[in-house]
């Protein structure tokens, strides 16, 4: 509610505490990765993606890995190219 409501701020607070409270949940840091790219915040964007990726490498969720992984090339790709 708060991303939609114009408090990335406190969006990502509530996220950031939710995934402490629930480990297990990544839907949280996948949310925050996707409004850290759209508030042009890329290289946070890029840490949450690469810590999605590295969470399922780490479990040997190698297939799930591959979606994160493409968009965490991405993000690097727009930091690269000084793109926000």
């Amino acid at each position: 509610m708060k991303a939609a409501k114009g408090d990335p701020v406190g969006a990502l607070a509530d996220w950031r505490r939710a995934h402490e409270l629930d480990r297990e949940d990544l839907s949280s840091v996948y949310s925050g990765a996707f409004l850290l790219e759209r508030e042009g915040r890329l290289a946070e964007a890029a840490e949450a993606w690469r810590y999605i990726v590295d969470w399922n490498v780490a479990r040997g969720y190698e297939l799930t890995a591959v979606w994160p992984r493409e968009e965490l090339d991405r993000v690097r790709g727009l930091l690269a190219d000084g793109t926000s």
